[in-house]
């Protein structure tokens, strides 16, 4: 049974179909960040003008085969998906750290909370890394398990080479990529215990294209997610459902032009269905660089929009408000 399977039938929308790819990005730098986290009991390293007003949010036409019910696959809380149904097992090939993917092994690092209850089920966040690194970059970067408020499963995905030789992530809708999300979800909703009402999704600059991507093919169960200077979906892309999102971007990128930042923006005020209303306030950054967010008004799901000046870099303040702006959802 595919996780997303079990999804589908609690929300009615697909799983495949095609998409469009969009651009880049590169791994970047990261200013005021501390080394990697090593605060966990269960790491696997891996190997190597804008719309307002109105959603445009559809659904897909297609259905994964095999569907199941939420009641088969784990407790169901009225009006959310639930629980999953590895609640109650202890966790098994997923510490490996490697999965099949259609005949292919993948990669990824799992983080779990240093005291795992297999009964209590937990928020859920990927983060991607960016053009050029892998799990372990990314996680020295974000440090989510170390600024997460509560207890939280952490994964860090490995990307394959995309751009000559250097890794990134397939964003067609039908792509590698999202299979590997896909089968990473089942996995981990089979073997963890999974809060899935909390499913989120994170990344800088590459991995902001596949978090931003991801939200849209996947929306009906990623609760939400927050892009770093990166870019899509596409203005014709019809995302499965509205969704949190924190958009941030550097006003002098000089990789990833401030427009696509931008087209981001106007996509998902669009896809929430937010007036042209916006709350300012201003994040605590230690370098006190400008920096302003804009939280829209209105919308069916938060939707923040941050500009630093600032070139193609992650920032000390991001690892404090995105997992704030995350768990408010």
């Amino acid at each position: 049974m595919r996780w997303c399977s079990a999804l589908l039938a609690a929300t009615a929308v697909g799983c495949g179909g095609g998409g469009s790819p969009g651009g880049g990005g590169s791994s970047g730098s990261s200013d005021g960040s501390s080394g990697v986290a090593d605060s966990t009991t269960a790491v696997a390293e891996s190997s190597s003008g804008v719309a307002t007003g109105s959603s445009e949010a559809g659904s897909s036409s297609t259905t994964a085969p095999g569907t199941t019910t939420m009641a088969d696959s784990g407790e169901t809380t009225s009006g959310g998906l639930g629980t999953s149904p590895g609640c109650g097992t202890d966790p098994g090939s997923v510490l490996s750290g490697t999965i099949d993917v259609d005949g292919a092994q993948r990669s990824y690092l799992l983080v779990l909370p240093p005291d795992y209850d297999r009964d209590h089920a937990y928020p859920i966040v990927f983060g991607f890394h960016g053009q050029g690194g892998d799990s372990a970059l990314a996680q020295s970067i974000y440090q989510l398990e170390d600024f997460w408020p509560e207890p939280v499963i952490v994964v860090y995905p490995q990307g394959l080479m995309q751009v000559g030789t250097e890794t990134g992530w397939d964003l067609a809708e039908n792509g590698v990529d999202i299979a590997f999300f896909d089968a990473m979800a089942n996995a981990f909703a089979q073997q963890l215990c999974l809060d899935l009402d909390h499913i989120f999704a994170m990344g800088f600059s590459f991995g902001a294209y596949m978090s931003n991507y991801l939200a849209c093919y996947r929306g009906s169960y990623i609760r939400g997610f927050a892009a770093v200077a990166g870019g899509g979906p596409n203005p014709g892309d019809t995302c499965q459902a509205p969704t949190g999102a924190m958009i941030i971007h550097g006003t002098t990128d000089d990789v990833v032009p401030l427009n696509q930042g931008e087209a981001s923006r106007n996509k998902w005020i669009a896809v929430n269905g937010c007036s042209d209303e916006t709350t300012s306030w201003v994040p605590d950054d230690p370098d006190m660089l400008p920096t302003e967010c804009l939280d829209y008004q209105g919308c069916e799901r938060p939707t923040t929009w941050c500009t630093h000046i600032a070139t193609h870099t992650w920032r000390s303040w991001m690892n404090v408000e995105i997992p704030r702006f995350l768990t408010s959802i």
